[in-house]
């Protein structure tokens, strides 16, 4: 049993069209990006005759004839097949070819350009050994374990390459004129610049409690605490005996000693 077709639709004539655009657009030549062709061009020649008479090829196939195997072997005079007949006549506009020949004659410029992966190694390495290539190989950073050599060439390679090494220096720049505005305009810049904050806020009063009260009958303070409000001078403790013996036994319980010794 045969296998049922889908019936074929019924074109349909479609009126939003412009036929007239269309028909102007297939008609348009593409951009001709050489200067010295679209300088040249004929819009009412065609393509080939528009090239042969640049002294150009449309088909280099035709142009320059290949020989096959059989023609190798029993070579054919071809003056009389028709083929690789010379053009009659020489090429109207031969300045195109000058000037083109010209072009492909000048020494290219060099643009040696480090992937973005290496340019990070490098800037990585500059800013955290500096000159120090021994110290690069031995890095953790350097995983593919390059040796000292390997990481000078590819720096060397680096640091000629004006367009990445102008923006390193240029970000190294902005990164130290940004520190110095932060130091600059930081508060603690401004306390050294100034001198020492003044404080106008009165001095705290003294809470007096039970612990003070009994330090100050043991004689460890000898003003009282209107006099330490205005004085911001405060006087130490005097050198007490249990004082001494704490000193002497760095917090353990001091042994008993005789008073007459201690003092003599």
């Amino acid at each position: 049993m045969g296998k049922p077709t889908k019936r074929q639709a019924r074109k349909q004539y479609n009126y939003s069209t412009n036929r007239r655009k269309e028909w102007k657009k297939s008609k348009k030549l593409p951009d001709i990006k050489c200067k010295e062709i679209k300088e040249s061009w004929d819009r009412r020649l065609s393509v080939a005759r528009n090239l042969a008479d640049m002294g150009l090829s449309a088909n280099p196939n035709k142009t320059i004839h290949i020989k096959s195997a059989k023609e190798l072997i029993t070579p054919i005079d071809l003056d009389d097949t028709g083929k690789n007949k010379e053009p009659k006549g020489r090429p109207v506009k031969e300045h195109v070819v000058q000037s083109l020949e010209k072009d492909a004659s000048r020494p290219s410029a060099k643009t040696n350009k480090l992937s973005e992966p290496d340019v990070l190694f490098c800037t990585y390495m500059l800013d955290k050994h500096g000159d120090d290539f021994k110290a690069m190989a031995r890095d953790p950073k350097n995983h593919y374990q390059e040796t000292s050599k390997q990481i000078k060439k590819k720096i060397n390679m680096f640091k000629n390459t004006p367009t990445q090494y102008e923006a390193y220096l240029k970000s190294k720049v902005d990164d130290a004129w940004g520190t110095f505005r932060k130091v600059c305009c930081s508060p603690v810049t401004a306390e050294l610049r100034d001198g020492p904050p003044t404080s106008h806020s009165p001095r705290k009063r003294r809470r007096i409690t039970r612990k003070y009260e009994a330090a100050r009958r043991n004689g460890h303070y000898t003003q009282s605490p209107e006099v330490l409000d205005k004085d911001s001078t405060v006087e130490s403790p005097p050198v007490t005996l249990s004082r001494v013996r704490r000193k002497l036994h760095f917090g353990r319980k001091p042994p008993k000693i005789r008073e007459n010794v201690l003092d003599s």
